[in-house]
């Protein structure tokens, strides 16, 4: 650690002990001040000094953020930093303090599994496009993928916080998954994420209300070939919902988003007692 001190304080210069200046700096970027060192005897008893210069360097910050706020390790850097609120720097690994990539679940570094980063969303997470009409194929694929990598039993002897973390972000992997393969739960989620909700809303449709109650009455009294043709109709019409979702979501149209996730509501709750009945 190099020792400083002031040289010439009108001109907030430092000296080593050599005596030797090393830079003009400003005092307000210099912090950790300490007076429990004395200076040489030839440069005066009353010199201020400093162990250290607050500097330009991100891994030198991260040190000063957990030191002196005594951050947890699965706190990401320059968030909420008193000392450097304008701090652009990505977050940085917790092991090796080398910057990250965006979303990343591992350091380029020093391999390191990271803690899960709560502000990703579901398609951030599991690396897909966000919007609704989804390859659910190329979904499948990702969510396998990346549940190979993050399986906590991979880092079950790789210590407390990796056995965690990899706990932690193949929960919500899981969550993830779950949420957008299917139309009615990916819909809502994507009116969640721009600021809709279609959750406990009806829509003012007393026609289509009621052909609903008529067909889960028969789903309940009808015989197997009606309930065929039923659920071939059901799905005909699941088609057509799911294109004018994906046009209003493409259009940002989200008011009528919530209103055709709600009619898929329906639907799908329709689909899931013919299922139960014809299977």
């Amino acid at each position: 650690m190099l020792n400083l001190f002031f040289s010439n304080p009108t001109k907030n210069q430092f000296l080593n002990f050599k005596g030797i200046l090393f830079q003009t700096v400003d005092p307000r970027k210099v912090f950790n001040f300490q007076t429990s060192i004395q200076p040489p005897s030839s440069l005066g008893s009353n010199k201020y000094f400093f162990n250290f210069i607050k500097q330009d360097d991100h891994s030198l910050h991260h040190k000063h953020k957990h030191k002196r706020k005594q951050k947890t390790v699965n706190e990401p850097c320059c968030v909420n930093c008193e000392e450097r609120k304008d701090c652009q720097k990505q977050e940085c690994c917790w092991h090796c303090e080398k910057e990250l990539e965006a979303n990343c679940l591992f350091c380029i570094g020093c391999q390191k599994i990271q803690p899960p980063n709560e502000k990703s969303d579901y398609f951030e997470l599991l690396g897909v496009e966000k919007r609704f009409d989804l390859d659910i194929n190329k979904l499948s694929d990702s969510f396998k993928n990346l549940q190979k990598q993050v399986h906590p039993d991979k880092f079950h002897f790789n210590g407390g916080d990796e056995h965690r973390f990899s706990k932690k972000i193949s929960t919500n992997i899981n969550r993830a998954y779950k949420t957008l393969k299917k139309d009615n739960l990916r819909a809502k989620y994507m009116l969640e994420l721009n600021g809709f909700s279609s959750e406990n809303k009806i829509i003012n449709d007393p026609e289509l209300l009621m052909e609903q109650l008529e067909k889960r009455q028969l789903v309940e009294t009808g015989e197997i070939s009606l309930l065929e043709k039923l659920q071939k109709e059901n799905d005909k019409e699941k088609m057509e919902i799911k294109k004018k979702l994906t046009k209003a979501f493409e259009e940002k149209n989200f008011k009528a988003a919530e209103d055709y996730t709600i009619k898929l509501q329906y639907i799908v709750k329709l689909e899931e007692q013919l299922h139960d009945k014809l299977f």
